[in-house]
């Protein structure tokens, strides 16, 4: 329930009119001492009223704001507000035998622009040599896809100018207000209970750059629980074997131990739905606004083994901003994924 406070003026009315009915008089003049005094108690007291209103919304983790840290600090001591980390992953150079490339030397995305530094020196025993960079600013911005070109950027011997990733990944934003505020709120309202769903959600989601996860339970036989993830600030949200590997050993640390031995962490498979929309006002601006919806839908709904339905799709389409009227051709009925696999979106066509 919010905590409203009267204005200033609502203030100023009610010590004159309590100074009125005090003293027996009809008015209080504009520019007498209790006018002046009317106002001058006004302010202090919207003052006070402005404090208490404030702290009205610090102690509610659901509108916090200065103290949102404080309160993560109390509920998720292991896990606070997550910073922002650099991603990481291996490109492929080329250069003569004996040539040496040196720790910190830098490259950059020829599309993003983005600056890495490769982490370890590294001496060529063989003309194409794969290396290990790290992206020099971190946050999701980093994530580079694999067969993305980079240049070098101060020439070395004759090691080649430019380079291929391999997949740079991993890279993640500092954490929201409003992402750190759901973490608390999804703690206070599942507390820990020994290993149940809710438990291995929040387990993975610990590690950055983490969003959905889904837990199945006997999946691989009896008393063994299945993890799938998602990283949906990725390039690709689907995680790969390295973003795998870091969910897993996090959770075999904090799981029971029962459970370690039988422990299954792994990627969801992509099923690309492939939409064919008919559309007006048919603008890229309309088309823009679409795309955005859409993904949103997939993100919020799929998952794996579930169905999307075919009404809340044509609805998703319906409410991007600038939409008059659509017809949604392909697909013409509810999408249900198999097992393990997960619907994402594909190719729109526009008829």
């Amino acid at each position: 329930m919010a905590f409203d406070i009267p204005t200033k003026q609502t203030l100023i009315n009610r010590i004159v009119n309590d100074v009125i009915s005090r003293r027996g008089v009809d008015a209080v003049l504009r520019r007498s001492d209790d006018a002046v005094y009317s106002r001058v108690n006004a302010g202090a007291f919207n003052s006070l009223y402005g404090l208490a209103q404030n702290i009205s919304k610090e102690i509610n983790v659901a509108t916090a704001v200065y103290t949102l840290d404080d309160k993560a600090g109390f509920w998720l001591p292991a896990d606070p507000r997550r910073e922002a980390t650099a991603a990481t992953g291996p490109i492929s150079v080329t250069g003569r035998i004996g040539d040496k490339l040196g720790a910190g030397t830098e490259f950059i995305g020829v599309t993003s622009s983005h600056v890495y530094a490769v982490v370890a020196d590294v001496v060529f025993d063989k003309t194409d040599m794969t290396v290990t960079v790290e992206a020099i600013e971190a946050g999701a911005g980093g994530n580079l896809a694999a067969g993305e070109m980079l240049m070098i950027g101060t020439p070395v011997g004759t090691v080649g100018t430019t380079a291929v990733s391999g997949g740079i990944l991993g890279g993640a934003d500092r954490e929201t207000d409003e992402h750190l505020r759901e973490r608390i709120l999804e703690r206070m309202r599942n507390p820990p209970k020994g290993g149940d769903d809710n438990d291995y959600k929040r387990w993975a989601k610990e590690v950055p750059g983490v969003t959905r996860v889904w837990v199945y339970p006997n999946e691989m036989g009896p008393g063994a629980v299945t993890i799938r993830f998602m990283r949906d600030g990725d390039v690709d949200p689907v995680p790969g074997e390295t973003e795998i590997e870091k969910v897993y050993d996090h959770l075999y640390a904090v799981c029971p131990v029962t459970v370690r031995e039988n422990l299954y962490v792994v990627a969801p498979l992509r099923d690309n739905v492939e939409l064919n929309i008919v559309l007006y006002p048919d603008t890229d601006a309309v088309r823009s606004a679409i795309v955005a919806s859409v993904t949103d839908f997939f993100a919020c709904e799929s998952e794996p083994g579930g169905t999307l339905y075919w009404s809340r799709l044509d609805e998703a389409i319906s409410s991007a901003k600038g939409e008059y009227t659509h017809k949604l051709l392909s697909p013409d009925d509810d999408i249900t994924a198999a097992k393990g696999h997960i619907s994402m979106l594909g190719d729109i066509t526009w008829s």
